[in-house]
């Protein structure tokens, strides 16, 4: 049978519509959480991590991080080896708090420091004004922190406080404005705490029918609570289930699903014709808060909209602008970027008829070769001679072509259609003042190669070229230089050998190269001291662009370095301001067991091994395994990578580079064994070829099937590590 569910907000208008029948409230651990004090799993955790640590001296910072999974199994491993873990039907938290701090008064001092620290967080405030319109009757609670009462003290409302020691109060008739706030496993100022089992077991049965006689007349709502106390289950369980039971009981929870006591007492309930209910996704804060919006009137709604207000004013996130301390820089940075004054207007027109498709590949084919530019953005945006541009668009223009103003919002995205359009003009047009080849988009390039390149066989030429970008920085436009070089050659079934060329080119160009070809694009593109202007289209001062001399400075202090003076006149070209940080260490773990610190990662793996490797046993059990799936085309690339990864590297220039480590395979680097399997063994799984006449939709759910064949085939060999390899030609079937 399923478990009866309720969406919140149904949950909610519920509670509204029968908002002058009692309810009782009942709290678990998970209604604290934002008012500072630890979950019932937080806590389980804690204790887990205190045992392990003290029976593991030096593992501390190893272990700190309990949120990680593998910090997690660690400890989880160590613990049932050693006996450290309860049958199944035990109830972790009473288990391990009584295995970590068996002395009551221990575990008393153990929750001390976070009691201390609590605050009453929304929830709790509108709980009691909820309480003082006699929403909730009675608060029943497996909490001991009194947050409840700390909350009422500004309420037209007194907290009746029932504990273990003062049961004898569950049977005082509470009078008007009066709360029944009932700690059923003790209350931390006053009681002895019930946290381990035999306690549980023996809590007192008065406060145990007290509850089951106060379900009879109320609805029941549980929050924040998972149902692992039997003693409260049962008696939870007995009040729903009795024959004269006839109100409704409400479990909400953070997840989508209970837990499975949770769900069987649903359901039996549901069986026996009780109103019984799930609401899922549902917080104690956002329960209250959706509560006190729906139900409340008049003061009281003017009271919940403060309690609100007061808490989202805290916990907003101040926004302040990025700023720090200035100074005296300490060292300059010459950047690759020049200010530039672009066109403050451009052409604007409207199309009789626009392309159905690609329409920016459309538009740069309708102006090549002509001394025009434009781009799509809702009408065409066009940069040229009028005569130029009625050239080029003919019959197509509808309507008059108008000139509008190109504003700051027009240019604040480098990727932007009115940046792209002025980007097309000042290349084409450096291009024609300098005799320079262009592709009339990004890249300029000079006419004559400079060298040439042999590679599989083949001889490509290689020119000089610079990749061209405008950019706004701090409100103003600049033009960016990257040096690259260009292949004439080059095209789809050449692009793996000219990529390699590339790299060997640039790929190690460091400082002192890239700023000597820097400097040869300045001098070639630019006028020395002193501004040069660029005309589109040529000569005819229509649109003009004007590039300064000297490209942009930047100052930046360094901790720890003499300042230096800036000669006279130069701080006009420092256009920005910076610091520098230290290289952050990164935390690794030596074979010593002890912690070792390193700036790069490869390196601080290859000398020290990772943090975690002492989660790992050396023992056979945790060689990592992995099967395969991958297209039988690219099986072999797939597998020479794979074996790859598990040979030594050595880098070509690691005697220029300290950042270039030798990689000696995966075992060594990350202190595990790994299995990579070889085509043709059973762990490899070659996925069928899709039959080309198949559709793209019939294609996808073909291919679809063929994977998760392989991973059901793969899985019931025990392989829990898959490797699924997919390619550029699965692309054109990838899409469902």
């Amino acid at each position: 049978m399923d478990i009866p569910k309720l969406e919140l907000d149904t949950f909610v208008r519920s509670i509204g519509v029968n908002f002058g029948s009692p309810h009782a409230l009942f709290l678990g651990a998970g209604a604290s959480m934002s008012s500072g004090v630890p979950s019932a799993i937080s806590c389980i955790w804690q204790w887990k991590r205190s045992i392990f640590c003290t029976n593991n001296p030096g593992s501390e910072e190893q272990v700190s991080e309990l949120s990680l999974r593998a910090v997690q199994d660690r400890i989880d491993r160590w613990l049932q080896a050693n006996g450290y873990y309860p049958d199944k039907e035990k109830d972790d938290y009473s288990y391990f708090i009584e295995k970590c701090l068996p002395i009551a008064e221990d575990r008393r001092r153990f929750f001390e420091p976070w009691i201390r620290k609590a605050r009453p967080h929304v929830g709790y405030r509108l709980l009691c004004l909820l309480a003082e319109v006699g929403l909730f009757r009675s608060i029943w609670t497996t909490n001991f922190y009194g947050l409840v009462a700390r909350a009422a003290a500004e309420f037209d409302i007194t907290p009746v406080e029932v504990g273990i020691d003062s049961k004898e109060r569950i049977f005082r008739q509470p009078e008007q404005n009066e709360l029944m706030c009932v700690s059923l496993h003790g209350d931390y100022r006053y009681d002895p705490l019930k946290n381990t089992s035999k306690e549980l077991k023996a809590q007192e049965i008065k406060l145990k029918n007290a509850l089951i006689s106060a379900l009879e007349t109320h609805s029941l709502v549980v929050i924040g609570y998972s149902g692992r106390d039997p003693s409260i289950m049962d008696a939870i369980r007995t009040a729903v289930l009795q024959e004269n039971a006839v109100r409704k009981i409400f479990w909400c929870g953070f997840t989508d699903e209970p837990s499975s006591d949770v769900s069987r007492l649903l359901i039996d309930a549901t069986e026996k014709k009780r109103q019984a209910y799930y609401v899922p996704g549902a917080a104690f804060d956002d329960v209250m808060t959706r509560i006190a919006h729906h139900c409340l009137e008049g003061i009281h709604f003017a009271s919940a909209k403060r309690i609100i207000g007061d808490y989202a004013e805290k916990e907003r996130l101040p926004l302040n602008v990025f700023s720090f301390a200035q100074g005296e820089p300490t060292t300059l940075i010459k950047s690759n970027a020049w200010p530039v004054a672009c066109p403050t207007e451009m052409f604007e027109f409207q199309l009789r008829e626009w392309p159905k498709s690609q329409v920016w590949k459309w538009m740069s084919q309708k102006t090549a070769g002509h001394q025009v530019v434009a781009v799509p953005f809702k009408k065409v945006l066009s940069l040229g001679t009028l005569d130029g541009i009625r050239n080029v668009f003919d019959d197509l223009i509808d309507g008059d072509i108008k000139r509008v103003p190109i504003s700051d919002q027009d240019v604040r995205y480098e990727d932007g259609a009115v940046v792209s359009l002025l980007r097309q003009a000042l290349v084409r047009a450096i291009a024609n003042k300098r005799n320079l080849c262009s592709d009339g988009n990004r890249v300029i390039w000079e006419k004559v190669k400079y060298m040439t390149q042999r590679a599989g066989g083949n001889s490509y030429d290689v020119h000089h070229a610079a990749r061209l970008a405008l950019r706004r920085i701090g409100g103003q436009m600049f033009v960016t230089i990257d040096p690259t070089v260009y292949f004439p050659a080059e095209n789809s079934e050449n692009e793996g050998a000219i990529r390699n060329i590339r790299m060997q080119i640039l790929g190690y160009q460091h400082n002192d190269k890239f700023n000597a070809a820097l400097n040869d694009w300045r001098k070639l593109i630019l006028t020395p001291n002193k501004p040069t202007e660029f005309d589109f289209p040529a000569q005819s001062a229509s649109f003009r662009f004007v590039i300064k001399s000297a490209p942009a400075f930047a100052s930046i202090r360094q901790p720890r370095r003499r300042s230096v003076k800036l000669p006279n006149g130069f701080g006009r070209l420092v256009h920005h301001h910076g610091f520098e940080l230290p290289e952050q260490c990164l935390r690794f773990t030596s074979k010593a067991r002890s912690n070792a610190n390193d700036t790069l990662p490869l390196r601080g793996l290859a000398i020290h091994g990772p943090f975690d490797q002492s989660f790992v046993s050396q023992s056979g059990d945790d060689r990592i395994r992995v099967a395969v799936i991958c297209p039988r085309a690219e099986a072999p690339l797939l597998e020479r990578f794979l074996a790859e990864g598990l040979q030594t590297h050595i880098p070509l220039r690691g005697a220029k580079e300290e950042y270039l480590v030798p990689y000696t395979g995966f075992e060594k680097i990350y202190r595990v064994p790994v299995e990579f399997p070889d085509r043709g063994d059973p762990l490899w799984y070659t996925l069928p070829e899709i039959e080309p006449q198949l559709d793209q939709r019939a294609g996808a759910l073909e291919m679809s099937r063929s994977i998760i064949e392989g991973v059901s085939s793969l899985a019931a060999v025990g392989r829990a590590i898959i490797l699924i390899f997919c390619t550029g030609s699965m692309a054109p079937v990838a899409w469902i």
